[in-house]
Formats: C-alpha cells, structure tokens, sequence
C-alpha cells in the first residue's frame, strides 16, 4: 500500500473513533485487531507504546469520571456511572489510535513514511510552508527519540539508584550531554528523501471506502442495538 494512503486511513480513522459512539469503537477494533491477530510480532511494539501512555489514560479517565455531568442518576450514589462510561469510552478512542500508528510504523520503513508526509505537505508550499524543512526537523527528531530510548535501555539501572541532588544533576547533566554528542555523531550525513509519485487513482478507494464504512456502519449497529 502507498504510504500516503497508509497515512490518511490512519487520520481517518482516528477522525471518526473520535467522534462516534461505541459503535464506532467496536468497528475500529474490528479493523485493528485482526491484523494483530495475524502477525503475533506487531504485539511488543504496540504493548510499548500503550505502556507508556498509562498515566495519561488515568488522568483521562479520571477527568472524565468526576467532570461529566450526571443527568439521569442526580444526587445518586450511582451518578458516576456516566463518568465511568465516558471515561472508558475515552480511553479506548486513544487506545486504538495508538494501536492504528503502531501498525503504520511497523508496517512501514521511516523512509516511507517521511515521504507520504512530503507529498500531504506539499500543497502547503502555496502558503509559505517548507516541506523539506519540516521533513527535516521530523526526521532529526525521530532519529534524536530513537538514539534517546537506546541510550536508556544502557542505562537502566541509573534510574534505580537514589543519589544526592548535586550528584544526581551531576549525572542527568552527563546523560544529556552524552546523548546530544551520540547525536551529532550520527547526523554527519546529508538528508534524502525518496520522493514518490502521488497513489494511483484505484488506491484512493482505500481511504474513501474506509471513511463510508465509518458513516454507514455506525448507524446500523446503532439500530439494532
């Protein structure tokens, strides 16, 4: 599949997860989870990068769960029960995005995707914007992000001691500077990026079918439910 149109199908469907009910939930995860069903080699990845994100999903939850408006249980010991619903629902929305842009990036080399972005970016030359500065800077920053996460997994145990301030800023001093100078190193090279021809007219039916789905779909279950 032409990474452009990998890269609109995932904005279509965070789009429509994140404005649909739970219909739209059920049709998401329908989409996701098979493909995780057949490759069992996407799951680290995607456990990873849901890990990560825990406590924003709390801090979510727990928004949604004490700030939604209890309309039909008032003054009731069960009035948050429409903020658990929400919450959940929530939840789930950004859970399944982050599950959409694992598949993207395992399914796609940083190549790929530094060109799809180039060709959605484009068009913007007409207003000012630079494509190339701004594929520059995304790939500099992916690229800082990786040799960052690499750098702590060497150094697993610097965050399992305690240390006294002086040494402890002593030491986060150290780590930065050797993870700026790891980077300088890497980035002797000049930036090209592969520049590909816009998706054939048939691949275009991808994100279009995708997107009538989620305004079809929705509205039957909704019904039988």
């Amino acid at each position: 599949m032409h990474p452009l149109v990998k890269i609109i199908c995932i904005i279509v469907i965070s789009i429509f997860v994140g404005i649909s009910n739970w219909s739209g939930i059920l049709l998401t995860a329908a989409i996701i989870l098979p493909i995780y069903f057949r490759h069992s080699n996407y799951y680290a990845s995607a456990w990873r990068m849901v890990k990560r994100l825990k406590w924003f999903y709390f801090s979510i939850f727990f928004v949604y769960l004490f700030f939604t408006p209890k309309t039909s249980l008032n003054n009731s010991t069960f009035g948050y029960l429409e903020g658990i619903d929400v919450g959940i629902y929530r939840v789930s929305v950004l859970i399944l995005i982050v599950l959409s842009v694992n598949l993207l990036i395992r399914t796609s080399t940083k190549e790929d995707l530094l060109s799809g972005l180039y060709l959605i970016f484009s068009p913007f030359v007409l207003i000012g914007l630079n494509p190339q500065t701004f594929l520059a800077r995304a790939y500099l920053t992916l690229d800082y992000i990786q040799i960052l996460n690499s750098q702590l997994g060497e150094q697993k145990d610097f965050f399992s001691k305690r240390f006294s301030l002086p040494k402890l800023v002593s030491r986060l001093a150290e780590f930065v500077s050797t993870w700026i100078e790891k980077a300088q190193q890497k980035h002797t090279q000049p930036l090209s990026i592969k520049l590909l021809e816009y998706p054939k007219i048939w691949e275009w039916a991808i994100p279009i079918g995708l997107s009538l789905l989620y305004i079809y779909l929705p509205i039957q279950i909704d019904k039988l439910l």
